[in-house]
C-alpha cells in the first residue's frame, strides 16, 4: 500500500491518495481541495503515478473534507461512497469502523494487516475531534475512541484530518483527552 498525503484548504485538511501498487487502483480520502491550484496538484500527482480512482470516501461530511468531491465525481466518474463493511482497493482491504462524536456518521478506515487507520477528525495527534458543532458528541466521542481505536495494536499508525501521523500507542499514553 502506498499513501500520499496534502494539506489543503485553510483548515489545513489531510487529503489522502492510497493506491494498490499491483493494480495501481486507488481512493481519495476525504478530498478537501477546494481551489483550482489544490485539485491541479492532486490531479498532477494522480495521473503522473497513473492511479486509477475508484473510490471516494469520507470519513465524515464537514465542508473541509469534502469540498474536492464534486471534482472527483467529475474527474473520476466516482461518487462519494457510504462507507460501510469492507472497501477493496486492488489487494488492500479497509475495513469501516463506525466512530459517531464529531459527527453522528463518522467512521474511520482501518487496514488490519499494515496497521494502518484513517481516523478523520476522531482523532488527532495529541487531542480529539471537535464537539462543539451540530451533530457532535463529547461523550460519545470519547466512547467512540476508547471502545473502537484504542483497542488496536499499539503500533497502528493514525493518519489524521489534521495535522501528523500519530500511533495508538501515543495516544494511548500522551493524549490528555484520553
Amino acid at each position: 500500500m502506498k499513501i500520499k498525503q496534502f494539506t489543503f484548504n485553510p483548515y489545513m485538511e489531510n487529503t489522502y491518495v492510497v493506491w494498490c501498487e499491483e493494480s495501481m487502483e486507488g481512493a481519495i480520502i476525504d478530498c478537501g481541495a477546494s481551489t483550482d491550484n489544490e485539485i491541479e496538484e492532486l490531479e498532477y500527482f494522480v495521473e503522473g503515478k497513473g492511479i486509477k480512482i475508484m473510490h471516494l470516501l469520507n470519513t465524515h461530511m464537514h465542508p473541509d473534507h469534502c469540498a474536492g468531491n464534486p471534482w472527483v465525481s467529475e474527474k473520476y466518474g466516482v461518487r462519494p461512497e457510504k462507507a460501510e463493511g469492507i472497501i477493496q482497493i486492488g489487494k488492500i482491504k479497509f475495513d469501516t469502523i463506525p466512530t459517531p462524536g464529531h459527527t453522528e456518521d463518522g467512521v474511520c478506515f482501518h487496514n488490519e494487516s499494515e496497521k494502518i487507520l484513517f481516523a478523520g477528525d476522531t482523532l488527532f495527534n495529541g487531542s480529539i475531534g471537535r464537539t462543539d458543532l451540530p451533530g457532535g458528541s463529547y461523550s460519545t466521542l470519547i466512547a467512540s475512541i476508547r471502545n473502537k481505536l484504542l483497542v488496536l495494536p499499539d503500533e497502528t499508525t493514525v493518519y489524521c484530518g489534521h495535522g501528523p501521523t500519530t500511533t495508538i500507542g501515543d495516544e494511548k499514553r500522551y493524549n490528555p483527552f484520553l
